[in-house]
């Protein structure tokens, strides 16, 4: 929602809740359940049960989600952003070597830098997916490991959520500096102006 609307929300007093689980949170409230039951609408068990089965599904979501993530990064992303890597590397040997041959390694130096800062770039970025493919892996674990589905939403909101969202970030970063000919995904370029 627009700022002003997030104004005018707060001016009547509605409430504007941005994550899921917070929203849920709300389901329960005193006024809901004078509502709801008031009206023959849900029974007290009723809400509960609903309240128990969206936070189950919210957790089951963030699982689908995640798991899709860590395999199309590990399977997609990295091996494409890798492959590039290495043309760049192999590329900066290259001139690396026929500079010192035509003994000019102080021109080479300078003139290799930007190929040299692709290269830093490229690896910082795959490095990240890698590692925060690791630690999504590990959360995904401990919230399957969590009983209680309130506490497993809450859990996958301020845990799992963040590290697929840097997941993200890396592989915008690398999808902006691998030739779109080598990525293996649709770029957002394609999806947003090439629609045939």
């Amino acid at each position: 929602y627009s700022a002003e609307w997030r104004d005018e929300a707060a001016r009547r007093g509605l409430l504007n809740m941005k994550a899921t689980p917070d929203a849920l949170s709300t389901f329960l409230s005193p006024k809901n359940e004078q509502l709801f039951t008031s009206l023959g609408v849900l029974s007290r068990d009723e809400m509960a049960a609903r309240y128990t089965v969206s936070h189950a599904e919210y957790c089951h979501k963030i699982s689908i989600e995640a798991k899709v993530l860590v395999n199309m990064a590990m399977n997609l992303v990295v091996p494409a952003a890798t492959e590039y890597q290495s043309q760049i590397a192999a590329a900066l040997i290259a001139t690396k070597a026929a500079a010192a041959a035509a003994a000019a390694p102080a021109a080479t130096a300078s003139s290799t830098n930007a190929q040299q800062q692709l290269l830093s770039t490229i690896t910082a970025a795959v490095n990240k997916v890698i590692a925060d493919t690791e630690a999504l892996t590990k959360a995904m674990d401990e919230a399957d490991g969590i009983s209680d589905v309130v506490k497993a939403a809450r859990f996958h909101l301020e845990k799992t959520i963040p590290v697929m969202e840097s997941i993200r970030q890396s592989a915008d970063a690398l999808e902006s500096v691998v030739p779109a000919k080598a990525w293996p995904l649709p770029t957002y370029h394609e999806m947003l102006f090439h629609q045939d």
